[in-house]
């Protein structure tokens, strides 16, 4: 999906192929990465003021957490799919330090959870793109639990029905909700002008899709219902380890920011903080296919959020309208946009602030083309923040700089309200 990326220094490409593959790790990577360290100030001995809610598990003795243990373990959770007849295996990583096992009512741990984008692996996220981005290293050094749950390509989609006959496989992915709506993409009469070099949009209709009625020309990923399989596994986690639910955290890159998006209105009142990097929801969707965003503001007024992009995206563009990648031609939102919603939710002024040199200083290892502006003054008490920095579709901001302004932005935040896990 996408193009081959151009290297543009000192943004860190974590992509061979382009488009949110989340597969094609630098050369070396894994030496690379066991060197990295997590910067002091996104390390936070002292939790965010609130009360904690500590979840069921942190009344159950640690040694009867089996799945707690230090390091990455995958596994597996069933998840039911009444409106496909089904019961389905998913899949995913954990990744937790000695500390977060052994967390107690009285100082549970922080859940946080990270999608991988198309073609991507949630094993293969977390030992390469999260690595090397500091967004692993800084998350272990704050006792996060990481949940890295995995995408369904077509074949995996297919399987799960009894379907073994997919036509095309357009990679591992996650259901955003646009399913069958033929508006999100390319058409023909779109190919001319300045535009009459770029193909008509190549989509996939999954088996899902298929038996759901949801096939479009605009299709690219599996109609299963990935929002069941993170409730399913949130719960579980929940009741299976010691976590604070005022302070579960979401993010993922490209279509995993995507999904970022689509979570949130989905689960408006689970989330403390979120921060998708170069994902944006495809054009009108901003607010959901049903203003779920706005109708849900007194929720999501509890749920802080940094974007992070860079400024050469053309595969999801910074200033939304349409891709102009050969085979990847969808209409996006423009991230502005989409913050004056996330503005207008907190009560934050319409303007946004320079706050680039609070962030270096907090992140003094991050690249220096980084600029950060914050909606300040937000009724809510929380904060909006948009991060910029110069690299295409693919690559993070050097230094590993996203890891450390994540982890900073989301010690600052808990949920007031009793969270929902629905």
């Amino acid at each position: 999906v996408g193009s081959v990326l151009e290297e543009v220094p000192p943004a860190v490409s974590t992509e061979a192929d382009g488009g949110g593959s989340g597969l094609g790790l630098l050369h070396g990577i894994k030496e690379l990465t066991e060197q990295i360290l997590c910067e002091h100030k996104a390390v936070s001995d002292t939790p965010p003021p609130g009360v904690p809610q500590p979840s069921e598990g942190c009344y159950r003795p640690v040694q009867m957490r089996a799945l707690c243990q230090e390091g990455l373990v995958e596994l597996s959770i069933v998840v039911p799919e009444p409106a496909l007849g089904i019961n389905i295996t998913r899949h995913y990583a954990i990744d937790a330090t000695q500390t977060a096992c052994q967390a107690q009512s009285d100082e549970p741990t922080p859940l946080m959870l990270w999608f991988h984008g198309q073609y991507g692996h949630g094993k293969g996220e977390s030992e390469g793109w999260a690595a090397s981005s500091g967004y692993r290293a800084c998350a272990r050094e704050n006792n996060f639990i990481t949940l890295y749950p995995f995408g369904l390509d077509a074949e995996a989609d297919g399987a799960a029905l009894g379907d073994v006959n997919v036509s095309k496989n357009a990679g591992s992915g996650w259901n955003v909700g646009t399913g069958g709506d033929e508006t999100t993409c390319i058409t023909k009469d779109d190919l001319q002008g300045a535009l009459s070099s770029i193909s008509e949009t190549d989509f996939a209709c999954y088996p899902s899709c298929t038996k759901l009625g949801q096939c479009g020309r605009c299709n690219w990923s599996t109609c299963h219902d990935d929002v069941a399989f993170v409730q399913t596994l949130v719960a579980q986690i929940a009741r299976e380890h010691c976590v604070d639910l005022s302070r579960i955290y979401l993010g993922g890159q490209s279509n995993g920011g995507m999904f970022t998006h689509f979570l949130t209105q989905e689960m408006p009142g689970t989330f403390a903080a979120v921060n998708p990097i170069y994902g944006l929801p495809l054009k009108g969707y901003a607010a959901g296919a049903h203003a779920e965003l706005l109708r849900s503001k007194g929720a999501l007024a509890e749920t802080a959020i940094v974007e992070f992009h860079g400024r050469q995206d053309s595969t999801i563009p910074l200033n939304g309208g349409l891709s102009p990648e050969s085979t990847w031609s969808w209409y996006y939102t423009p991230l502005d946009e989409m913050m004056s919603l996330w503005s207008y939710i907190h009560g934050c002024d319409e303007t946004p602030t320079d706050v680039t040199e609070q962030v270096h200083n907090i992140c003094k290892h991050g690249q220096k083309d980084l600029t950060c502006f914050e909606y300040q003054h937000c009724d809510s008490k929380k904060r909006v923040l948009k991060c910029l920095y110069d690299g295409h579709h693919g690559q993070v901001p050097g230094g590993e700089v996203f890891g450390c302004v994540s982890m900073w932005f989301f010690n600052q935040f808990r949920r007031t309200l009793p969270v929902s896990l629905a």
